[in-house]
């Protein structure tokens, strides 16, 4: 009997000491897992900031090109300016007319660079607003904070493009301006 009784005693202190060690070791695996979904939490957090960064930076940089463009179209059309009035001296009745012309043109390149210089600022307080965004964002899934920025992406551009094309038709000061340029060339 003594020995069933160790038999006995060995087997319970076997299942407690089993019982202990799986135990321990769900705790472990567990942790485990918890540190490997918060670093990968941690990583789509990263990337998020990252692209919202790299989106930011394209905007700055369109924003700069169509600067530049601008001011130098607006230095083309001064050049240009200067040597119509050149060739236009001896034409002093049409001198009168194509004088409001270039006015009128270097109006609306100054109105352009005005223009530009207000998208700026509206592409900084995008970018602001957006920042906020992503923290409000911050509680959202990986997959709709993407959706969503992706989204504002897309109207930003569709209203980016609308501007350019509204500016684009309200401008036929160029097309005739253009003619009038060709027109004295011609002469």
């Amino acid at each position: 009997m003594p020995e069933t009784m160790a038999v006995v005693a060995i087997a319970v202190i076997s299942g407690i000491l089993g019982a202990i060690l799986g135990y321990v070791t769900r705790r472990v695996w567990t942790a485990t897992k918890i540190r490997n979904a918060e670093s990968y939490a941690e990583r789509l957090v990263s990337d998020a900031r990252t692209k919202q960064k790299e989106i930011v930076l394209e905007g700055k940089d369109e924003v700069l090109q169509s600067q530049r463009a601008s001011e130098e179209e607006a230095r083309q059309r001064r050049a240009d300016l200067q040597r119509q009035e050149r060739l236009l001296l001896d034409r002093s009745e049409s001198l009168d007319r194509k004088s409001e012309a270039l006015d009128r043109r270097e109006a609306i390149a100054e109105e352009r660079v005005a223009d530009a210089e207000a998208e700026k600022l509206r592409l900084a307080a995008l970018r602001d607003q957006q920042l906020i965004s992503l923290e409000q964002i911050g509680g959202l899934s990986a997959t709709e904070a993407r959706q969503k920025l992706i989204h504002e992406v897309e109207e930003e551009a569709r209203a980016e493009a609308a501007h350019r094309v509204r500016d684009i038709e309200r401008d036929p000061g160029d097309r005739q301006g253009s003619g009038v340029s060709r027109a004295a060339f011609t002469r």
